[in-house]
């Protein structure tokens, strides 16, 4: 790569998640428990 004149580039990091907002958080409904007694209950 070196004779080409080639080098790897170097990308940046990108957050992707905001932690720091003051939007309202969803509640935990399901709290861990995917089991469901019959098909279509828990979406």
């Amino acid at each position: 790569m070196h004779a080409l004149g080639l080098h790897a580039g170097k990308r940046n990091h990108k957050a992707t998640t905001q932690s720091h907002h003051n939007l309202p958080v969803a509640l935990n409904l399901l709290e861990q428990n995917f089991e469901a007694r019959a098909p279509n209950q828990k979406l």
